[in-house]
């Protein structure tokens, strides 16, 4: 995976990302392939293109499909996820790549990734390889740093760090941009944070659960008498 700075961040996405993503098979064919990305950092123009191994042709992006589950889905930490199918003519070799590129925002503490001096924006966040702890194939979790991706820009005073965390494919990401990219701000922002489930709302689906329990027991403890589900249900609740 390569990390390159947007000089406009266009669309409010700091990065363009490039992965190298490599296939294997254990044998017969495949027409597809897919990559799973967190939605966190609201990956956009997707665009894929045949890798240096395995002669593969025709390649598209056939589906890209959000998943936001609600709150009260059980999994609505691990579930938002944007599925990216990658469709090409019949692959019969054993061992294939593909490239995927996408721009995306860069995750991280927006009250305290970022400071201003003398006309640059140091920004500091981490990158965690999509995939890498998920997938039951994991891709490499190599990161490395490209530089800016506007043609004919001076960016040779940016500057781009990245540096392996203990965790499998996580990275810590040290920026140095110009002022006038607009790193954290309304823009170009950070990736966002999912809020987690509030105490609040754990004690009343806790609640709803039990006064349900409550009330099928006492439904069957009265018969299934019709004429006392309404003081039934009181007592439940």
């Amino acid at each position: 995976t390569t990390l390159h700075i947007r000089h406009g961040c266009e669309s409010g996405r700091l990065f363009h990302v490039e992965e190298l993503l490599e296939y294997s098979l254990d044998g017969g064919f495949t027409t597809s392939v897919e990559r799973i990305l967190p939605n966190q950092v609201e990956p956009h123009n997707l665009a894929v293109g045949p890798g240096p191994v395995g002669n593969i042709s025709q390649v598209v992006i056939s589906e890209s499909k959000r998943r936001e589950p609600g709150k009260a889905s059980l999994n609505y930490e691990s579930g938002q996820l944007t599925t990216v199918k990658i469709g090409f003519k019949k692959q019969m070799s054993r061992l294939f790549t593909v490239v995927l590129n996408y721009s995306a925002r860069l995750p991280g503490d927006a009250e305290e990734c970022c400071n201003s001096e003398s006309g640059w924006t140091r920004v500091e966040g981490s990158w965690l390889v999509p995939g890498s702890d998920a997938e039951k194939s994991p891709p490499s979790t190599s990161l490395k740093a490209g530089g800016c991706i506007q043609n004919g820009l001076d960016c040779s005073d940016w500057q781009l760090r990245l540096s392996a965390d203990d965790r499998v494919g996580s990275w810590s990401v040290k920026l140095r941009v110009p002022g006038s990219v607009g790193a954290n701000t309304d823009a170009c922002p950070l990736a966002w944070k999912l809020h987690s489930r509030s105490i609040w709302w754990i004690c009343t689906a806790v609640s709803l659960a039990v006064a349900g329990l409550l009330f099928c027991c006492l439904f069957y403890l009265g018969g299934g008498d019709s004429g006392g589900l309404l003081p039934l249900s009181f007592v439940a609740l």
